[in-house]
């Protein structure tokens, strides 16, 4: 079985730790990270991931832009925004669908990732 694709955005580093943590521990859950001064949507193009975790920080519309960019390059690819309150988080496809799927803990977000790839695998 391939390992899960995940592609962690600049995120801010305490949350992005927070994040992190419990996603890096899982054997089926390969990540990557956006590199230093790369955008989204080259580190996406080089990686090719199956799930992209993106902060959702201050400027919605510029995020909103750079998901689009991202999912035309990755049109596979789900997108998790984390919002800027560190615990909604809101799904992404390439269909016009944004889905709020509530709060969720760190360890949560391991589950989301999995449940989002299954649902590619039975389109």
């Amino acid at each position: 079985m391939q390992p899960i694709r995940v592609l962690l955005g600049p995120i801010p580093p305490l949350p992005g730790a927070i994040i992190r943590e419990p996603i890096e521990l899982q054997r089926d859950i390969q990540v990557s990270e956006v590199g230093k001064g790369e955008s989204l949507v080259d580190a996406a193009r080089r990686c090719t991931p199956d799930v992209i975790l993106a902060w959702g920080g201050a400027n919605a519309t510029a995020l909103r832009d750079e998901v689009r960019r991202t999912l035309e390059v990755v049109p596979r690819a789900m997108v998790l925004t984390i919002m800027a309150d560190g615990i909604d988080v809101v799904l992404h496809e390439l269909r016009p669908v944004a889905e709020s799927l509530g709060e969720l803990a760190p360890k949560d977000l391991v589950r989301a990732i999995r449940s989002v790839t299954r649902r590619w695998d039975s389109d």
